[in-house]
């Protein structure tokens, strides 16, 4: 899938994570309606209008569900995962505001929010949109 970024992406950006966190305060998280990778994806799809999560909408409830439908076949790791829908990860420095970054640890993805010396990424889990440094990021994805 190519993505390309909107014209006014950035105040989207901004909306979005202030959007997830009043949301979280609502309706906490939920696996498969509001967790990390929806989180991102419906980031990536308004930024470009393109859905990398459209065909798993609705189709898990819990971590290991989220696994099962999300791993394709031959996939053997939730980057692997990624890497079909989102192409080849790149080095957490070479990403910027806006692409889509990725905690192995946690197996969790998120989206960069910052530039330059203080970039930092968003990512939504069971405690809300945590803010994270670049020294706990492994990978990023390059969207548009």
């Amino acid at each position: 899938m190519t993505f390309e970024r909107k014209a006014g992406w950035p105040r989207l950006l901004n909306e979005h994570v202030t959007q997830a966190k009043a949301e979280f305060r609502r309706r906490g998280f939920a696996w498969g309606r509001f967790d990390c990778a929806t989180f991102a994806c419906d980031w990536v799809l308004k930024m470009t209008g393109d859905d990398p999560l459209a065909d798993y909408r609705g189709k898990y409830d819990s971590r290991e569900s989220a696994i099962r439908a999300l791993w394709g076949e031959g996939d053997k790791t939730y980057l692997d995962a990624l890497s079909r829908v989102f192409g080849v990860p790149v080095h957490p420095a070479h990403a910027k505001r806006g692409d889509i970054a990725w905690i192995e640890d946690d197996r969790a993805v998120g989206v960069f929010v910052t530039e330059g010396a203080h970039q930092r990424a968003a990512f939504l889990g069971e405690n809300g949109v945590v803010i994270m440094p670049m020294r706990y990021i492994d990978a990023g994805f390059v969207i548009g």
